[in-house]
């Protein structure tokens, strides 16, 4: 069986998510119309037959001036919000998701998969599944915020047993395995030991309730449970989230000593996350209430 080359494709994902990053900073690529005026002259042909020929007219057409006429189009082409609120995938989404899927075949060709764009694929080995968001954070991503991440997990039967979460901006991994620890670049990491919930930085998603606890909401879900992993954050909850949003932060955060939430592996949507120290898990569950 082939070994699994991580660092090479991850430097391949990162060289293509910087390189997209960098050429459409700032850009959406979802669009709408904005003002833009177009003139077009058509001009016509009358043959003798009766007919008429209409046509666009390029220079040295033939066509003599008085039997043309000048029409102005207006339209306009800007970014739209609204579509991208419905759509939250890009062509970059896609790339990465295929350069992903087709290492890890290559290693383990057998495996299921589940991932963001491409749904789930059923292969011999239904036991276990790749668990994949190639972009999470796309808001971030298509904004040129340099907060996203890449995110893949492994599911073998009804448990995550490893996982490993990459933000290419920061050159930081985050990768755990079961019963084998939850690393930050190479170097052990562990939860934070804060018990005092006045001390504590959280972050969230949309709630319910406004949080009233010191809070941060990043848009990527995925860095959010890593931070709580290693330390940096305190503790983080969200509902609504998908399976390949947290997967690997469910390994990372059981092998980093910290308490997650049970999750039913077999859903793949509307899924909620509550992820903390065990130090401050009682009060931050007492604090959030039904969110």
């Amino acid at each position: 069986m082939q070994s699994l080359k991580i660092d090479q494709f991850i430097n391949q994902v990162k060289e293509e998510l910087l390189e997209s990053q960098q050429e459409h900073q700032g850009k959406l690529a979802l669009i709408k119309l904005d003002t833009v005026e177009l003139e077009i002259t058509i001009g016509a042909n009358y043959a003798g037959d009766g007919k008429i020929d209409l046509k666009v007219v390029e220079l040295g057409s033939g066509i003599e001036k008085h039997h043309t006429h000048s029409v102005k189009l207006s339209f306009r082409l800007t970014e739209n919000p609204s579509l991208l609120t419905a759509n939250k995938s890009t062509y970059s989404d896609f790339k990465v998701e295929k350069i992903i899927i087709e290492e890890l075949k290559k290693a383990r060709p057998n495996y299921s998969i589940i991932s963001e764009e491409n749904g789930v694929e059923k292969n011999k080995d239904t036991s276990n599944s790749w668990i994949i968001d190639p972009i999470d954070g796309t808001i971030n991503f298509l904004h040129g915020i340099p907060h996203f991440a890449i995110s893949i997990a492994l599911k073998s039967d009804d448990e995550i047993i490893c996982g490993l979460i990459f933000d290419p901006i920061k050159d930081e991994m985050f990768y755990a395995e079961k019963n084998n620890g939850a690393f930050f670049n190479n170097q052990r990491i562990r939860v934070s030991k804060k018990n005092n919930l006045d001390e504590c930085l959280f972050a969230v998603g949309k709630l319910k309730n406004e949080p009233s606890f010191t809070y941060r909401r990043s848009g990527c879900a995925a860095l959010d449970i890593a931070y709580v992993a290693s330390g940096r954050l305190d503790g983080y909850a969200q509902s609504n989230l998908n399976l390949w949003d947290i997967a690997a932060g469910i390994v990372l955060i059981k092998e980093a000593g910290g308490i997650i939430n049970d999750i039913d592996l077999n859903n793949i949507k509307n899924i909620k996350v509550l992820a903390s120290s065990a130090e401050i898990n009682t009060k931050f569950i007492e604090k959030l209430g039904n969110f």
